[in-house]
């Protein structure tokens, strides 16, 4: 959405830490999709953050202040020479002019401009329009609604057809899967050569995809089960606060540095649980990915190191911090690179990682058992980069989920054993 004047709410705020004197400031945001979003900047006198939260009422227009922090608002509107110009959909260009507003100043960053603003409207409008819809369609599976199922089924694709709860499931899954695909772009490449290496693996052996299925169903497939609509479900809620992001995978990377833009909604604490968690799944999804690597390479259930083969239960009861050191070296380790992060995953993860609002940037820390501890550092929009690429990773990677949960294992005996002999 635009950021002009008509577009955008405006008012003055006065930080309450600068005392005797009290810095003011014009805060404009403009109107984004997101029912609530939330910004927070340094206050231009002495440094403290001051946060503030807007709540919108898409239906009727309302446009509320909810929440400020360090500040209080002031009544009226007048002329301060410090303003803020916030916009929760659009990167902010650093250096952004004072009479340019940050939707104009990137426009046209994008080596396809049209594409990537019809891309940006479709991944609004999935959200808006079709994730009720599988939320829906989910429940009424779960509670063996058939009739309600199909008709919800028949929203998102009018020549639905079903065969039995066994087909149905299936469906389900495939639909959640197809559903990200406007949330990562340019990853059918990736999709496509995961779907292969299954495919060969069954080829190759279809008893040993059975035995591979059968032991991740003593438990583990229902734990990834879980986490796969849970995942969705939390993409949903955070995908508002990161969304501008997307725009540098439309952008010629020579001639754009994502340092020299900013987010403006700050959302660190939104978005630490959702990190480990697709960071977590991602790593436990990689032992399914490992066992196909070993049908593939040796018919057997193993992986190699440097002492020799192992097996593959030795990689699955191997910390998730540390799959990365044995995934590299495999065809599929493109899909799992963002498992590298173990540094940034372990001070998020153990509470030795905070958002600084006056570099802008997320400084983390790693305690050692045999050393000193490490720190890190990455800015803030460096870190929803990130966010994206594991989250896109994850998409792609759960292809292995689908090959797993989608299929009743009954089915998946009878089909095997066919093959088998």
């Amino acid at each position: 959405m635009q950021f002009l004047d008509t577009l955008a709410k405006m008012t003055n705020v006065r930080c309450l830490k600068c005392l005797p004197c009290n810095q003011i400031v014009t805060v404009k945001t403009a109107i984004g999709h997101a029912d609530y979003q939330e910004f927070a900047f340094p206050c231009p006198r002495c440094g403290v953050e001051l946060r503030y939260g807007m709540t919108i009422d898409q239906k009727t227009a309302d446009i509320r202040y909810t929440k400020i922090v360090n500040a209080d608002w002031l009544e009226g509107l007048f002329p301060v020479p410090f303003v803020v110009k916030n916009d929760s959909e659009t990167l902010i260009y650093k250096n952004l002019p004072d009479q340019i507003s940050p939707f104009i100043a990137t426009s046209f960053d994008p080596i396809d401009p049209k594409r990537f603003h019809a891309d940006r409207e479709l991944r609004f409008g999935f959200i808006e329009r079709h994730w009720h819809v599988l939320q829906n369609c989910r429940i009424y599976y779960k509670n063996a609604d058939c009739k309600r199922f199909h008709q919800q089924m028949e929203i998102l694709n009018p020549k639905f057809t079903s065969t039995g709860p066994a087909m149905n499931r299936e469906k389900l899954f495939t639909y959640y899967r197809n559903f990200a695909k406007p949330f990562t772009p340019a990853t059918d490449q990736s999709r496509e050569f995961l779907a292969e290496r299954l495919g060969r693996a069954w080829t190759a052996s279809p008893e040993r995809c059975y035995e591979l299925r059968l032991w991740l169903h003593d438990g583990w497939h229902e734990l990834l089960e879980n986490q796969f609509f849970a995942i969705k479900e939390q993409w949903v809620t955070i995908f508002h606060m990161i969304s501008p992001l997307y725009m540098s995978l439309y952008w010629d990377s020579s001639k754009h540095n994502l340092d020299e833009y900013s987010l403006a909604q700050k959302r660190f604490v939104d978005l630490k649980p959702f990190y480990i968690d697709v960071f977590e799944s991602l790593a436990r999804i990689s032992v399914i990915a490992v066992g196909i690597e070993g049908i593939l390479r040796n018919g057997e259930l193993t992986y190699s190191t440097r002492k020799g083969d192992r097996p593959l239960e030795d990689f699955k009861k191997t910390d998730n911090g540390s799959k990365w050191d044995l995934l590299q070296k495999m065809p599929v380790a493109d899909s799992f690179a963002e498992l590298g992060s173990s540094r940034l995953r372990n001070g998020i993860g153990h509470n030795a990682a905070h958002y600084t609002v006056k570099t802008d940037s997320i400084e983390y820390r790693n305690e050692s058992k045999n050393g000193p501890s490490v720190t890190g550092e990455i800015s803030y929009t460096q870190f929803c980069a990130k966010l994206i690429s594991l989250y896109r990773q994850w998409e792609v990677a759960s292809v292995y989920i689908w090959w797993l949960c989608a299929f009743d294992i009954e089915n998946v005996r009878q089909v095997d054993a066919a093959d088998a002999n």
